[in-house]
This record gives C-alpha cells, sequence and structure tokens, in this order.
C-alpha cells in the first residue's frame, strides 16, 4: 500500500480561482457584457461553455449574500438572473484577474483539452439523453456532465503530476467504480467526492452533488435510483476517449431503456457539437482518440507507487539550491512578481468597489459587501454583521430568521466576532490554543462549517462592524495566504462605507435642524393664533349675558367649549411629544347631546338629514378623553354625513354594560342609512386610505378614529346597518 501524496494541507475544492478557466470563453462573455444586446440567455449559453465560470456563477448566486428564501435551480439561466448582468460581469472579471496572474502550472496544455473535450462531451451527451428519456430538467443534466469531473482539477493544481496520474489511473483500474479507490489510497481524497462537496456547498435542491458523487458507481448499483445519477453515469461512459464497448451499451440500455442505435446517436450528435465549438474555443482537437491505453496488469498498483514517488522526487528537485551566478535575476524576477501582484490586487479592489458603489441602500450595501467577499474569495457563507454606532452591538441584516436574531455584545462573552472587532485584527475560530465561543458555535452549525473566519472593518473614527465568513479548515488555510488581499478588501470596504455614513450623519442633522426650525415657527404661529382666541373666549360671557333664551345660551356655550378645545388641540401641536389626555370626569349623554346641537346645525339640516340620538340611562362617567370623544364623536357623524350626500338619517346612540373578553365597555354608535361599504372594504376601513367619496375627502377620518380609541384603550368596529348604510361603533373602558 503506498503512502499519501505528501501534503499537510487538506484540498479544498471551493477555492474555483485556483482551477484554469477557457480563455476564448471569458474573452467571449467580457465581449458580450460590453454589448447592449446581451441577453440572460446568450450570457448562459457562453457560461456553460465553461466548467469553472459555470461553478463559480451557481456559488455566488448560491452563496448567503444572494440567499433571499427563493428556492434556486442547477440552472444557469436562473442563477445569472438572480445575480443580474453586472454582478455577473463582475465574476467574470475577477476569474479573469485571478487567471492573469497565476503561476503556470503543471497540467499539459493537452492534458487541458483533453478535459475540457470530454467535459462538454459529457454535457451535451447528457442533455440530449435527458430529452430522449423526458427528464424534466435537461439543463441541469447538462451542468451535471460539465461539472462531474471538476475534483480532477482540484486535485491536479495542487500539482500537476497527480493530474498526468489521475488520467493513466483510469486505464490501470479493472472497472470504473475502483478509479476513486486507487485515488483515494494515492491521494487521500478522489475527484468525485470533491465535486460533490463543491456542489453541497450551494445547497441545491438537487440531485447534482450525489450524481456526481456516484457516477464511478457500477451500474447494477444505480438502478431504480433518480434519473440524474443514471444519466450521468451513461454520459461518462458514452463520452470517454475510447470507441465504447458493447457492455457499455449494455449497461446503458439497463439504466435508461434506450438502445444501442438510440445512444450511439446521441452521442454521436453530443461529439459533432463539441467538435464545432472547440475551433471557436481554442480547444486542441488532435488530442481525441488519443487516450493511451496502459499494458500494465489490472489491479497493478504498482503505477500509483511509482506515481507518488515520482510525485516527491520532482517536489525534492524544485528544493535544489539556485547559483549564486542567478542571484540577481532571481531578485529582479522577485521584484516583478511584486508588481504584477500589485496591479492584479489594484485591479481586483477595482472590480469590488465598482459591485458595492451600485448599492442604494444601507442592507443592500451590506448585501453587496457580502456578496464581493464571495466573489473574490470563494466563500458560500459570508454575513456582514453592523455595528450599533451608540451601543457597539454587532448585528447582521441577512435573510435567514436564524441570524438575524444573533446580537454580538462587544463586551459580552468572547468569540472570534468580538476578538476582531477589539483587536482590529483577522481572527477565526479554528485556533487549537484559544476556546470557542458560543456565537462561533452557533454561525458554524448555522452554516454547516467548521469554523468562522472574521475580519474587521472600521472608519475613522468608530468600528463600522466585522465580515464573518463560515469557512472550511482547507478554506481557512487559502485564505490565510490572502491575508494581504483581505485587508485590501477592508480598506475598499471602509472608504466606501464611511462617507456614505457621513452623509447620512449629515443629512440627519439637517433634517433635526429643518424639525427644529419648523417647531420654532409653528409656536411663534400658535403665540399668534392664541391672541384672536382670548378675545373671542372673553367676549362669549358678554354675548350669553345678552341672551335672554336659555337655548341660545346653551349653544353658545357648545362653541365656547369647541374653541377651548381649538385651543387645547393647537397647544398640543406645540409639544414634542404632545399632550397628555385630559383626565377630567366624562358624562358621555351630555357630552354627546352638547356635541350634536351644533352638529345637527352645521352638517345635517343644511342637507335635510335628520340626526335623531338613542342614549341609554344612567351611563357611569368615563374617566377620561372629554376632547377626544368629542373629536370621535365628529368624525363619526361628519363622514355619516358625507356618505348620505342628500336625504337619510344619521342615529347616535349610547348603551352601557357592554362586556368583551372579561372587560366593562360603554359603546357609541353612529348608524347611517346610506349607500354602505364594500365587503372589500371591511377589512381595511380604518386604515388611512384614498376615500371614496369624491374630491374634497382625505380618506382619514375613519383612521383617526381608530387611533383616537386606541389611545383611550378602546375598540373601534364596523358593520352592516340592518336597513342598510352602516354602523360604526366606538367601545370605551370603564377603567
Amino acid at each position: 500500500m503506498p503512502a499519501v501524496v505528501a501534503s499537510h494541507i487538506p484540498f479544498d475544492s471551493t477555492d474555483l480561482l485556483a482551477l484554469p478557466v477557457l480563455p476564448a470563453v471569458v474573452g467571449e462573455l467580457l465581449e458580450a457584457f460590453e454589448s447592449t444586446g446581451a441577453g440572460i440567455q446568450k450570457l448562459a449559453r457562453l457560461t456553460g461553455y465553461d466548467a469553472i465560470l459555470s461553478a463559480r456563477m451557481l456559488a455566488v448566486a448560491n452563496s448567503a449574500s444572494c440567499r433571499d428564501g427563493t428556492s434556486r435551480r442547477a440552472n444557469l439561466e436562473s442563477a445569472l438572473a438572480a445575480l443580474g448582468v453586472e454582478t455577473a460581469k463582475s465574476i467574470v472579471a475577477t476569474t479573469a484577474i485571478h487567471q492573469s496572474l497565476t503561476p503556470l502550472r503543471d497540467i499539459s496544455a493537452s492534458a487541458l483539452d483533453r478535459f475540457w473535450l470530454h467535459s462538454l462531451t459529457c454535457a451535451h451527451l447528457a442533455r440530449r439523453l435527458a430529452v430522449i428519456i423526458d427528464y424534466s430538467e435537461p439543463e441541469e443534466a447538462y451542468l451535471c456532465g460539465l461539472l462531474h469531473d471538476l475534483g480532477k482539477l482540484v486535485i491536479g493544481v495542487r500539482h500537476g503530476k497527480a493530474f498526468t496520474a489521475m488520467q493513466e489511473i483510469r486505464h490501470l483500474a479493472r472497472s470504473p467504480r475502483e478509479i476513486p479507490e486507487l485515488e483515494q489510497r494515492l491521494f487521500d481524497t478522489d475527484h468525485c467526492e470533491l465535486g460533490a462537496a463543491l456542489v453541497e456547498t450551494w445547497r441545491l435542491p438537487s440531485f447534482l452533488a450525489d450524481a456526481i458523487r456516484f457516477h464511478h458507481l457500477d451500474a447494477g448499483e444505480l438502478r431504480g435510483v433518480h434519473p440524474l445519477p443514471r444519466l450521468l453515469h451513461v454520459a461518462n461512459a458514452l463520452s470517454q476517449e475510447e470507441d465504447p464497448q458493447e457492455e457499455t451499451f449494455v449497461r446503458a440500455d439497463s439504466l435508461l431503456g434506450l438502445n444501442r442505435t438510440l445512444l450511439r446517436q446521441a452521442r454521436f450528435e453530443a461529439e459533432r457539437e463539441v467538435i464545432n465549438l472547440a475551433a471557436d474555443l481554442g480547444i486542441d482537437m488532435s488530442v481525441a482518440g488519443g487516450g493511451r491505453k496502459m499494458t500494465t496488469v489490472p489491479g497493478d498498483i504498482s503505477f500509483a507507487q511509482a506515481a507518488h514517488e515520482r510525485i516527491l522526487s520532482d517536489g525534492a528537485a524544485d528544493r535544489v539550491d539556485q547559483p549564486d551566478t542567478q542571484s540577481a535575476l532571481l531578485e529582479a524576477m522577485v521584484a516583478q512578481d511584486r508588481l504584477g501582484q500589485a496591479v492584479h490586487e489594484r485591479a481586483l479592489m477595482n472590480e469590488a468597489r465598482g459591485e458595492i458603489h451600485g448599492a442604494d441602500s444601507e442592507p443592500a450595501l451590506a448585501q453587496a459587501i457580502a456578496r464581493c467577499a464571495t466573489i473574490l474569495f470563494d466563500i458560500a457563507e459570508v454575513c456582514f454583521f453592523v455595528a450599533n454606532p451608540e451601543t457597539g452591538t454587532l448585528r447582521c441584516g441577512a435573510s435567514e430568521e436564524m441570524l438575524r436574531q444573533i446580537a454580538v455584545d462587544p463586551n459580552g462573552s468572547v468569540n472570534s466576532l468580538s476578538r476582531a472587532l477589539r483587536e482590529q485584527r483577522i481572527c477565526h475560530s479554528l485556533d487549537a490554543e484559544i476556546a470557542v465561543g458560543v456565537i462561533d458555535r452557533q454561525l458554524s452549525r448555522l452554516w454547516g462549517t467548521d469554523g468562522v473566519l472574521c475580519l474587521p472593518l472600521s472608519g475613522a473614527e468608530r468600528p463600522l462592524g466585522v465580515l464573518a465568513m463560515g469557512i472550511s479548515r482547507a478554506q481557512l488555510q487559502r485564505l490565510l495566504t490572502r491575508t494581504r488581499l483581505l485587508r485590501l478588501f477592508a480598506i475598499a470596504v471602509t472608504t466606501e462605507i464611511d462617507p456614505r455614513r457621513q452623509r447620512e450623519a449629515n443629512r440627519q442633522r439637517a433634517q433635526n435642524d429643518r424639525r427644529l426650525l419648523e417647531r420654532q415657527q409653528l409656536r411663534a404661529a400658535l403665540h399668534e393664533i392664541a391672541n384672536p382666541l382670548t378675545i373671542m373666549r372673553n367676549y362669549f360671557p358678554l354675548l350669553e349675558a345678552r341672551l335672554e333664551k336659555q337655548a341660545a345660551r346653551d349653544e353658545l356655550k357648545v362653541l365656547q367649549e369647541e374653541t377651548e378645545r381649538i385651543g387645547r388641540i393647537l397647544r398640543r401641536l406645540s409639544e414634542p411629544g404632545g399632550a397628555e389626555l385630559e383626565d377630567a370626569e366624562v358624562n358621555l349623554n351630555k357630552t354627546v347631546q352638547g356635541l350634536a346641537s351644533v352638529l345637527d346645525d352645521a352638517l345635517c339640516r343644511p342637507h335635510g338629514i335628520s340626526l335623531k340620538l338613542s342614549l341609554a340611562d344612567a351611563l357611569p362617567v368615563l374617566p377620561r378623553g372629554r376632547d377626544t370623544i368629542r373629536q370621535i364623536l365628529l368624525n363619526l357623524i361628519r363622514n355619516a354625513a358625507e356618505a348620505l350626500g342628500q336625504g337619510g338619517t344619521i342615529t347616535v346612540s349610547t348603551q352601557n354594560r357592554i362586556n368583551l373578553h372579561g372587560r366593562q365597555y360603554v359603546e357609541i354608535a353612529v348608524a347611517d342609512t346610506g349607500p354602505g361599504l364594500p365587503d372589500h372594504w371591511c377589512a381595511k376601513i380604518f386604515q388611512p386610505v384614498a376615500s371614496t367619496k369624491g374630491d374634497g375627502h382625505a380618506g382619514l377620518g375613519l383612521a383617526i378614529v381608530k387611533n383616537l380609541t386606541d389611545q383611550l384603550g378602546g375598540q373601534a368596529l364596523c358593520r352592516p346597518n340592518g336597513g342598510g348604510g352602516s354602523i360604526f361603533t366606538v367601545l370605551l373602558p370603564l377603567a
């Protein structure tokens, strides 16, 4: 049994930026983004030519930064629609920037061409087979074929010789099922498991991950399972470089129920499509059919041992010291590399700023920051915890309810978020020497990750928040090598947030100043209004003394009380919090009678409306709210009069001893004989809406009634009047 490939760093299948893309596809996409006629369908078609770009689009579209509660499909058009054109463009641009500075890999061009040809052929064949068997999601089958071998690249970019070894393992294995087993013995992982692990981070409601994980199982083990794993198994078997043997068609027939003729025709058409694509994509077709058949005895593991030893020996050779005569050249290369790295980082930050700058609100900004982190660092679970300027408490505005409930007190128990905020440095929860906090555990559990990495964001005067990322141990190793890029990202985010916060603070200050000025102007106006009101109030006693009839004196008394109520309402407007409800006891029947005599003359008689009173005897005295009750009655009677128009009857009644849910009330009811209300208005009748009574009516009267009733602790209700029209009822508590 050979030793595992020498590497203490676990394979990270989410590091998509490390994987090679087809340059032609990147160029086509960037050109499409610049043209005005590129729609989602064209962008999805172009993206679907490259496995890495497709995976990146799906990864970002299904990350926490884009998750909105809606179910995503394994479909590029759906993913691009969710992302939007600008975000999709940022993904392609950042991929191109990364690729431009990626060191030359030890994977031969012919090996990459062979990989791309097989992936595209498998994808096109899977889609054709899906259509033939009437599978409901043929685009899902296409993606399945396109992505099924991504794990090979994940292993290959760690050491190019490993990629070559995997190509040869396919010929060494006695059956397809043995390929992952040999890879496990050599690399301590296999491409099926790595590809499935990547897809599982996207949380798709799909069997895509299972199809990738099981595509090398024997056909007999896949009978009766979901169609997607069966489709991929057959597409992969038929899209190998060698011409399929008869038994391959027999197994395919047993899984899909398609005869040899149909399968051969589908394979031919898929290959023809890929041949037409290859020239445009810059893929060398001469590698097709050139797969070398090994003569090694099947099952002989000596090849794996030899591959392992070759990898180790190549690594040792790389460590041989360079001659002293080359030291100057090495220094020049290092300087050039640093310059290139600086240009690379600047370009990436420009892309990030462009993505963030488009956010038009605080929640949209937090979401854009998380989305940029996902695009730049290939992390699915990212959340921006914003610091409250007054308390310093960190809260997340994510769509997930559980995340929104988490509040991080910087003075509370220690966790990686509070450490990052307090120490202003990158912190994580996977340090064996530091105790893991409760909030770290909660976030890891919600995200399904090994731990949390936290990037502090601070402005010129105060902390702005913490960017928390759910990470695996493999991702931690990758992110720690990109500490400089993380810090540059923090600076880019800060330079975007800080001016916004300052502008918002200035806006709030200006708004407060404007309100203060308006308040001062209102007080000045109220002071002027108070003078004529005082004169009117002084004249009422003189007029009352000169009137001989008691009825006229009573009506004059009501006018005097209403004038005084105007003064109290105006005084309430001048107070910042509004005046408290008056505490004087209220004789409800007397209040109704006094107001009704004035409203009868002012609102009812001029329009031929009869105003009737039906007041219960011996009503108890209410503890408070005389002015409020008058305002309620005024709005209800005026509303009824306007509903009647000309003619009709309004009846105001009171009733005692109303018991509702164990509480005692008195009732005021205003009934009219008008046209009544449509049924669909009943549920929202007490909300401020556009009036149905024509011009000149704000539709606010009943909303005011509801608000005033709530202030008194009562309830406002509405029901149809048995004789036509409506009855509005207000229940007022006795205590």
